[in-house]
């Protein structure tokens, strides 16, 4: 139980800082394009977990069989990830792009039936629902695009297909190894499949100051180093539909700090649709409680 409760801390957390990190990203693309911040941000968190794991005297050591493994959860959960989101955002609405993304927990429900064979429960699809209609309510409902409308809306499918099967093929890596290490690997592969594309994506360090610096070590240490260990510990003790209707708490932290940081206002709708998202989370943990408790 008090694995749980952590865990429950754990994804709350991530969401909190992956919220705040949309305006990061806004700030420091006036110096990087998508893929070279994609690249720095992941080897600033590739450097800062090797460092923790030498500081906590933990080996880096891992099985061959497992390599391939690890590879692929950098190459769906960091490189395929990242990337199809990124050109979705500019192809798509900032509305439309958070709608899509507020289906995760659909997909993910759906996933959950198909690889473990779990159940459609009353509470899960309710709180599922209750989920998707709040994070659409906060977005709002402006979907106008651009003319490659289309492959946008097939890019951000991609990112949340990619983002799914990453979950799935880090949970039988959280039994065997540490998540410190875990999260180190997939950092470590993520920043070398983005690393490939950066003769075509040079940065532009004109102007680039403290500001900068401090929003990147942000992105770098904060929002993939700690969130991907955090988002790791998280399934390791709660269900992957439950982490991703935490996930939805994001564009409600966004919308909140924009108000603070970007003087932006929040109207009655986007108001109901973070009282259903919210209403989400503790109907999707009431249950989970009662099952642990009747375990």
């Amino acid at each position: 139980m008090k694995s749980t409760l952590k865990s429950y801390f754990f994804i709350l957390s991530v969401s909190l800082f992956w919220g705040f990190s949309f305006i990061s990203t806004k700030i420091c693309l006036q110096w990087f394009t998508p893929f070279s911040l994609a690249f720095f941000r992941f080897l600033i968190a590739s450097v800062v977990l090797l460092l923790t794991l030498k500081l906590t005297k933990q080996d880096i050591k891992i099985d061959k069989e497992d390599i391939g493994r690890l590879v692929l959860c950098g190459l769906f959960g960091v490189f395929i990830y990242f990337a199809t989101e990124n050109l979705a955002i500019k192809m798509l609405s900032a509305s439309l792009t958070s709608i899509f993304l507020a289906l995760l927990p659909a997909f993910t429900i759906i996933a959950d039936y198909f690889v473990l064979k779990s159940p459609f429960t009353k509470q899960k699809v309710f709180s599922v629902c209750l989920s998707v209609i709040g994070a659409i309510l906060v977005a709002g409902f402006n979907i106008n695009g651009s003319e490659n409308m289309v492959l946008g809306v097939i890019l951000i499918v991609l990112s949340m297909i990619a983002w799914v099967i990453f979950s799935y093929l880090s949970i039988p890596m959280q039994s065997k190894y540490h998540p410190l290490k875990v999260t180190f690997y997939q950092n470590l592969f993520g920043m070398f499949f983005f690393m490939l594309t950066m003769p075509f994506n040079i940065p532009s360090f004109e102007g680039f100051n403290m500001t900068g610096l401090l929003h990147m070590l942000f992105l770098g240490v904060i929002c993939s180093a700690l969130c991907y260990l955090f988002y790791n510990i998280a399934i390791k003790h709660i269900s992957l539909v439950i982490c991703s209707i935490f996930l939805n708490l994001m564009p409600i932290i966004t919308i909140t700090a924009s108000m603070f940081i970007l003087n932006e206002k929040i109207n009655l709708i986007q108001g109901i649709g973070a009282a259903l998202i919210i209403g989400s989370v503790f109907v999707a943990t009431s249950k989970s409680n009662k099952e642990s408790n009747a375990e």
